[in-house]
């Protein structure tokens, strides 16, 4: 066969793979972006449900507390919330827009018309109080009948929330099988294509070193190598591949390194969370097992955070959660780990420090602690109770008993009467 014709079968070859690439790296991205609004659609799917139960909870806490103290402010905040902000009218609307189903949507309409019924007795409640009947107003916002009302509300919005997550979820595992197909895809084309034109630029000499350049840099990618860097201003078939190969590493490089920070960080809080600390524990002992120093473990718990919660809200218990975190990790030195380890729990694990200086970062951070205004409630005030195990490690001890010891001394601080820190001590 004439060296013409295999050039011209070759290079249509080459033609058909690159377009192919480029339609499947821009169908792969374009499933990229589906599959994250799919994510954010997902969140907000939970989120509704949270709203929702929030929302509940509130009007509850309002009303129970207006039967009670007959303070009016309770009052004026329950009408405001109940008219004003309509929690169950925007919520309608929001999953109407987001497409629900039918059948989950009918769930939040029985919710709410179970909400009506509540809202009803609640009604009745504040007629009790206005004529100062308090008794009669505690009957019926803390009576069984008002709490099985509340608990069917509850059921039924847990309902829609399974649903609706089972849904969500089932939307994303598919956007997920999706992007892998056209991973695979992608990379079988960009191979492809590399083969095709290694076969023809063997004739056409100057092409050489572009494609020995690129197949490089796959070979790179498919072992997990991210970080090549390839470039081409070719304005050929071969640029358009080497360009669009490099846009293709980017994007899932991109979405590695989210994932990877999604596996080490807690998202609310932007420390590490307690899977990424109890990996990097372990050679933090070994390094001070070696230099024989000491170090700390401060275990902190924030007091009375489900109070924080019921009565300001859990928006307003994650500032709380942030503006903790933030305070510590102010306070603190690059080397040393700190955590979220779960709630309103965070671990501080201090590199070469002994108690007396452990005790004074731990007092720095508790008078921080009280230093802080909250523009929105400038009133509100919270603390923090800690617990402190120091040692020099051994070879070996492991960093869940010292985290043990410093857990068992928190909760001596929290019996001994909170915003404290105490030291444990061997019994």
């Amino acid at each position: 066969m004439k060296i013409s014709v295999i050039l011209k079968i070759l290079i249509s070859v080459f033609i058909i793979f690159s377009i192919s690439t480029i339609f499947s790296i821009m169908i792969f991205i374009s499933a990229m972006e589906e599959s994250a609004a799919k994510i954010n659609l997902q969140a907000e799917y939970k989120q509704i449900g949270f709203d929702i139960l929030n929302g509940l909870d509130r009007l509850t806490g309002l009303a129970r507390s207006y039967s009670q103290f007959g303070q009016k402010f309770y009052y004026t905040e329950y009408l405001y919330e109940f008219h004003t902000e309509n929690i169950r009218g925007k919520t309608i609307t929001q999953l109407k827009e987001l497409g629900i189903p039918e059948d989950s949507l009918a769930l939040v309409n029985k919710a709410i018309g179970y909400s009506n019924a509540l809202a009803e007795t609640e009604a009745k409640a504040f007629k009790a109080v206005e004529n100062n009947n308090y008794e009669q107003a505690r009957n019926l916002l803390f009576g069984k009948e008002y709490n099985d009302r509340r608990n069917q509300i509850i059921t039924t919005i847990k309902e829609f929330q399974i649903s609706i997550n089972e849904m969500a979820e089932i939307e994303v595992n598919r956007a997920k099988q999706v992007i892998t197909r056209l991973l695979f895809t992608t990379i079988a084309l960009v191979f492809s294509t590399i083969m095709t034109a290694i076969a023809s630029f063997v004739i056409i000499t100057k092409k050489i070193n572009s494609i020995d350049r690129l197949t490089e840099a796959v070979k790179e990618a498919a072992k997990g190598n991210l970080d090549t860097s390839i470039t081409s201003d070719a304005k050929d078939e071969i640029g358009d591949l080497t360009r669009s190969f490099a846009t293709m590493l980017k994007t899932i490089k991109s979405i590695t390194t989210y994932l990877d920070y999604l596996a080490k960080t807690d998202t609310l809080t932007q420390v590490a969370n307690r899977h990424s600390f109890l990996k990097n524990a372990p050679s933090f002992f070994d390094f001070h097992i070696r230099l024989g120093n000491p170090i700390a473990i401060l275990f902190f718990d924030i007091d009375n955070f489900k109070s924080i919660n019921d009565k300001f809200g859990h928006a307003f218990g994650d500032d709380v959660l942030k503006n903790f975190a933030n305070i510590v990790s102010e306070a603190i030195r690059s080397f040393d780990l700190f955590c979220r380890y779960g709630g309103e729990e965070f671990i501080l694990l201090l590199s070469n420090t002994d108690q007396v200086n452990a005790i004074s970062i731990g007092k720095r951070i508790m008078k921080n602690i009280e230093q802080t205004v909250f523009s929105e409630r400038p009133d509100f005030k919270y603390s923090t109770s800690a617990g402190l195990f120091t040692n020099i490690p051994q070879k070996g001890e492991s960093v869940e008993e010292y985290i043990n010891k410093a857990d068992q001394a928190m909760y001596l601080a929290k019996k001994n009467g909170k915003n404290r820190i105490e030291v444990y001590k061997e019994k």
